[in-house]
């Protein structure tokens, strides 16, 4: 809230000077780094001062302290700091996509579900805000989405092999949770346990992020997941390739 405040935002592109400090006062307006950043920053200081301050005025103290030292800092630092870091990764991301959407999409494609085991693929998701606010579009997203429709795609073999019929329903219900974007069940309980279905899995997805990103497999907002992350890939100006790639990448 403190970095869009009004008199903040009608001074975008401005120096200002706080307490003797110059401050150069960007737009925060649709940015999502910078915000996540401040909180870090402000949740290690609400530790401190929670330990420091007696319980009978930290309700009201704390957080007062937290905002005078964390808003400036946001301003003087960590804003145009961030800025900058998410437009770097922006524009280090769509310059591997424009050299080559091929190999950008067959790698996000097929490393997608490493990234998922080990729990950093949330990582990626700043990125993905962060490109449909700057760039206006993310190819990220799809090539994450085609990569989960292919291993939902070895779980359905997998389901088909199977003899035991519970373990076939066990199976079908994480090929169901796969279709709709979670693919930590299939995962977990399903091809990497199996070692085989997973690397087929994720030669699949490269292959299909391959493809996503020879058609020009886009993305114009995050949020959905899985097959309901195609409306996501209209344009404003309609159906475009950007909706076909995705649509051939997942099938």
């Amino acid at each position: 809230a403190g970095l869009i405040y009004p008199t903040i935002t009608a001074a975008a592109g401005t120096t200002i000077t706080f307490i003797g400090i110059p401050m150069v006062i960007l737009n925060y307006s649709s940015t999502v780094i910078p915000i996540l950043f401040a909180a870090w920053l402000c949740c290690k200081l609400e530790k401190v001062l929670n330990n420091f301050f007696p319980a009978a005025i930290k309700n009201f103290v704390t957080p007062m302290i937290c905002l005078l030292v964390t808003v400036p800092i946001t301003l003087w630092i960590i804003g145009p700091a961030a800025t900058w870091l998410a437009n770097t990764l922006a524009g280090g991301y769509q310059w591997i996509f424009d050299l080559s959407p091929m190999i950008g999409g067959a790698f996000i494609g097929a490393m997608w579900q490493v990234l998922v085991i080990f729990g950093v693929h949330w990582s990626f998701i700043p990125v993905m805000l962060n490109n449909v606010t700057t760039l206006g579009f993310d190819t990220l997203g799809p090539a994450a989405q085609i990569a989960a429709m292919s291993q939902t795609g070895a779980a359905f073999g997998v389901m088909l092999k199977m003899k035991n019929k519970a373990a076939r329903g066990t199976t079908l219900s994480t090929v169901a949770s796969g279709v709709f974007g979670c693919t930590e069940p299939i995962v977990y309980g399903v091809t990497l346990p199996r070692k085989k279905p997973c690397i087929l899995g994720m030669i699949g997805g490269a292959i299909g992020g391959a493809v996503g990103g020879i058609m020009g497999a886009a993305g114009y907002s995050v949020g959905a997941m899985g097959i309901f992350f195609l409306p996501a890939t209209v344009s404003p100006e309609g159906i475009t390739m950007a909706f076909w790639g995705s649509l051939v990448g997942m099938a």
